[in-house]
């Protein structure tokens, strides 16, 4: 049962962070995706705070790791924004 709250707590934690980074940087982007960028901007937010080896560390749920997610989710549309064109259905 704890993991299944774990898993689904990351699940909306990763799709907040994908949304908010999509409404940002104007990409828009399915639920699907906004999690999957929402997930994998915190591994990269989280990375980046790693490899910048700063003297702060960030666990667990808060405000700074919603924003380091949303960061590495920014950093990730950039990249794809480079390579296609954001489906932009009227």
């Amino acid at each position: 049962m704890n993991f299944f709250i774990s898993f689904l707590a990351w699940f909306i934690f990763g799709a907040l962070a994908g949304w908010l980074a999509s409404k940002i940087a104007r990409y828009p982007l399915s639920f699907t995706w906004s999690v999957i960028v929402g997930v994998c901007g915190s591994l990269i937010g989280g990375l980046v705070l790693y490899l910048l080896d700063l003297p702060f560390k960030i666990y667990g749920f808060s405000w700074l790791s919603l924003l380091t997610a949303i960061i590495g989710a920014i950093l990730l549309l950039a990249v794809v924004s480079i390579f296609t064109k954001p489906n932009t259905k009227k």
